[in-house]
């Protein structure tokens, strides 16, 4: 019980606001792979904020296994997409537009080079998300802080991120 009152004050100290700009970075630096952290931090907000009776570690879990992680996105998509017409926030997206660009898109990385950059551009429908889950913490957390910084878990993610960037470059100009 402790541990989790010790996450609550410390969630409420800033804002679950991400802004965008964090988000595509994360997202490019990763090859996409910040999306797997993004996903549970989500869901462990929710969870936190709303006293929800969910897993946030095992609906992670779940993002690894073909069609439930479709299953799982688009469950996620959807509830931001519900809680922000709660709180009557008007931009909003559509949850199976946003999974279908994003599975379109981050399935060309599987062309043939040079190609294979479009996938890169996957996380564009996801921003639209990002977007209204910003406008509902907005409504939610109006007089929290907004955290400015990187996370010392996404300054982790940047240098995994930045490490991986080296190796693709690198033998991307040691093929050629």
């Amino acid at each position: 019980m402790k541990k989790n009152k010790i996450s609550v004050d410390k969630l409420e100290q800033f804002s679950n606001i991400q802004p965008i700009s964090h988000f595509v970075i994360l997202m490019l630096a990763t090859f996409g792979l910040y999306l797997f952290y993004w996903f549970y931090r989500n869901w462990k907000q929710f969870k936190l904020h709303q006293k929800l009776e969910i897993k946030p570690g095992w609906l992670t879990v779940g993002f690894f296994f073909p069609i439930l992680n479709i299953i799982l996105l688009y469950r996620q998509f959807k509830y931001i997409r519900v809680v922000a017409e709660s709180r009557e926030i008007k931009e909003l997206y559509s949850p199976g537009w946003a999974l279908s660009g994003y599975f379109i898109l981050n399935g060309m990385a599987g062309l043939p080079r040079p190609f294979w950059i479009i996938a890169m551009f996957s996380i564009w429908p996801i921003v639209p998300v990002q977007n209204t889950l910003n406008l509902y913490w907005k409504t939610e957390q109006p007089n929290s802080p907004l955290k400015k910084k990187f996370t010392g878990k996404e300054i982790i993610l940047l240098i995994i991120g930045g490490i991986l960037w080296a190796l693709v470059l690198t033998g991307f100009f040691l093929s050629e």
